[in-house]
């Protein structure tokens, strides 16, 4: 039964509870709330809504797995082109690295080479300076001997001409030519 108390809207709420735990089984709001999921639920089987659930589950299933597949091949497609340009990177370093060693051989050859040209051009260039002066030294000393040759002639005539100046000088030549006839 209700109880009683001082508040009034407390009171009634008192025996509204206990009204209805007189109540019966098909005049409660939960039965009914109960009986109408159960109905709900059975109409959806009956209607094979939860096929279609499934079914649609399944394709989104099927879906998703499509597009895991899908990002697994991409991701291995991704893989193999990555090492396959790692691999063309370390390749074209080994070629960089070839080129470079070749040039540094090809700079060694051709600096020898500059070289062994300068020391040939150098060594010609010695040799052509030490014929120009043993050349200029040839004919200093032939100049010098004519210099010489054409001062001892002038003295010699100087000589001869002080000397046989007069009747011995006339003797001389009379007696030169003589010699010379004969």
């Amino acid at each position: 039964m209700a109880q009683t108390s001082q508040n009034n809207g407390h009171q009634e709420l008192v025996e509204v509870d206990a009204h209805h735990g007189e109540e019966g089984l098909f005049q409660s709001a939960e039965f009914y709330v109960a009986l109408g999921f159960v109905i709900f639920v059975a109409l959806l089987l009956y209607f094979g809504i939860h096929k279609m659930i499934a079914k649609a589950l399944d394709d989104r299933s099927a879906k998703i797995a499509g597009q895991i597949d899908e990002a697994r091949q991409l991701r291995e497609e991704a893989q193999a082109d990555l090492a396959q340009r790692q691999r063309r990177q370390r390749e074209a370093a080994s070629e960089a690295d070839a080129i470079i060693a070749q040039a540094e051989d090809d700079a060694r050859l051709m600096t020898s080479e500059a070289m062994a040209e300068i020391n040939r051009v150098s060594t010609r260039r010695e040799e052509v300076a030490r014929q120009k002066i043993k050349q200029a030294e040839q004919d200093a000393l032939r100049n010098l001997r004519a210099e010489a040759t054409d001062i001892a002639v002038k003295a010699a005539r100087t000589v001869i001409a002080d000397k046989l100046s007069g009747k011995k000088g006339s003797d001389l030549i009379a007696t030169t030519i003589k010699g010379l006839d004969a």
